[in-house]
Parts: C-alpha cells; structure tokens; sequence
C-alpha cells in the first residue's frame, strides 16, 4: 500500500528533475568567458594597439592590431586571461 505512492513520487521527481536539467542547458551562455566572446563595448581612451574598454560596464584591458580612437565601438574576439582582442565594430553590426 506504501511502496506505490512513493514510488509514483519518486518518479514524478526525477523526471521534474530531469526536464529543469535539460532547460538549463538549452539556455545561452551568460557568465564567464565565452560570453565575452562577439560583446560589444567602447574604447576609453586613444590607442594603438593596447589600451583601455569599457566592456559589460566593466574596464577591461583591450588589444587591436588597428589603432582605435576613444569612443570607438568594438567587439571582443577573443580573450587571453585578462586582456581580450578587440575589432573595430561594423556599421551594419548594430541589430
């Protein structure tokens, strides 16, 4: 009379369980590295190949193998540690 019930919730459980699991790894990254990866942000000052952005509203030390002048819109390509390439961002970029 006992073993039923549990075992029906036991089930319900882990199946809830299971379906929450595979929602959360459907979701886009949105911490960490990888989510640095394509952001936009704006150089805070003038550079020629390193300096200074402002990236997810944090300061971030930035390289560009393009000089880029303050206020530049750029999109971070890749991150090494704490200092991430940069791109001048496109016009057409902006959607």
């Amino acid at each position: 009379m006992l073993i039923v019930p549990v075992a029906m919730a036991s089930a319900l459980f882990s199946f809830f369980v299971a379906g929450m699991a595979i929602k959360a790894r459907a979701r886009p990254v949105v911490t960490g590295a990888e989510e640095l990866i394509g952001a936009r942000g704006e150089i805070l000052a003038d550079m020629e190949h390193e300096g200074w952005a402002r990236i997810h509203s944090e300061q971030w030390r930035v390289r560009s193998s393009v000089p880029l002048t303050r206020g530049s819109a750029v999109r971070v390509r890749a991150r090494h540690d704490l200092v991430l390439d940069v791109e001048p961002e496109k016009e057409n970029d902006h959607v």
